[in-house]
């Protein structure tokens, strides 16, 4: 009877991603390891523990897509979120810049946030510049321009600007557009934005523009779900049941504006909020330049944003000013 029973358990989920190991294999570049896979998908499970009760296929299909693009699901590169029950893969900044630095054509490829005090210039014609100096120290305001700069092996270079009416656009067809990601980390799904825009006018190797494809079709989900949304409601519920339909045929990706639908792999907000407790606490300028050079570390390691290191800059500054002898 026990044996039996045992018999009839599934497997637990490193035995069964063992089984994937030769899909894997097979899609992975050479540079990672099948074993080093393995291990982020794990971390991934074990930080959403969410991942384990949705569709097992689609948590697998999810990791192979992901090896497929070459990326680290590790919540810098890329990530495994869930989101109606299954499992989906999602290319984040880093990884779409990863990509792109590794075909060949591209020297570097970068994406920021201007702030209200920051010095921006844009120029278009014959001699087409951009110049942008970021406010280092204080409240530089809210964002109001997003733009990407691509530099090509040959030295010529493409450029994206977005206005913010245009990234709230873009957002506004996010089934996560007032929680989430958007709400949490804006900056990241605007620099996300403006550098999807840009790579569409840059010819892109096969597997740089695999993954923009992946994150194209979830902006057009997104559209058609507001374009259905303005249908009066019969004919809304028949094309409805058509979608359903094609849907479950395609089995197509979620929307890739939402990067995650829960926080990501490392918990900026956490960690800061005991940094900054810890900063309270220093008692004199070698303590807090102490703290700074390891809170710094740590950021830069996980790949904090612009805004995160900003954010903790200004809370050391402040710190330092409230120590300064008078």
């Amino acid at each position: 009877m026990s044996q039996a029973l045992a018999t009839s358990q599934p497997k637990p989920f490193p035995a069964q991603l063992d089984e994937y190991q030769d899909q894997l294999k097979a899609a992975l570049p050479s540079h990672i390891s099948v074993e080093r896979f393995k291990r982020t998908v794990l971390t991934a499970c074990n930080q959403t523990p969410g991942l384990l009760a949705v569709d097992r296929r689609s948590l697998f299909n999810a990791a192979v897509k992901c090896a497929t693009d070459g990326l680290l699901p590790d919540g810098r590169e890329a990530a495994l979120v869930e989101f109606g029950g299954k499992a989906q893969y999602m290319p984040m900044v880093r990884g779409l810049i990863k990509l792109a630095r590794q075909s060949g054509e591209i020297a570097t490829l970068s994406a920021y946030v201007v702030r209200e005090k920051d010095e921006f210039e844009y120029v278009l014609g014959d001699d087409e510049r951009l110049h942008h100096k970021p406010m280092i120290e204080g409240d530089a305001g809210k964002a109001r321009l997003v733009y990407a700069t691509v530099t090509f092996k040959d030295g010529t270079k493409q450029r994206e600007v977005m206005t913010l009416a245009e990234i709230e656009r873009v957002r506004a067809v996010s089934r996560a557009k007032n929680s989430g990601p958007w709400t949490q980390w804006w900056d990241e799904m605007a620099r996300k934005t403006v550098i999807r825009r840009l790579l569409k006018y840059v010819t892109l190797s096969p597997e740089v523009a695999r993954a923009v494809d992946r994150d194209e079709e979830g902006e057009f989900e997104g559209m058609k779900r507001a374009a259905l949304a303005a249908v009066p409601t019969p004919q809304q519920e028949a094309l409805s049941a058509m979608a359903v339909e094609v849907e479950d045929a395609a089995d197509p990706l979620p929307p890739a504006d939402e990067e995650i639908s829960q926080e990501p792999g490392f918990d900026f907000g956490a960690y800061l909020a005991n940094a900054e407790g810890e900063l309270k606490n220093c008692a004199d300028a070698a303590d807090i330049a102490e703290l700074d050079a390891g809170v710094t570390a740590m950021l830069k390691d996980n790949g904090a944003s612009e805004d995160v290191v900003r954010h903790w800059r200004t809370q050391v500054l402040n710190a330092s000013k409230k120590r300064s002898p008078r």
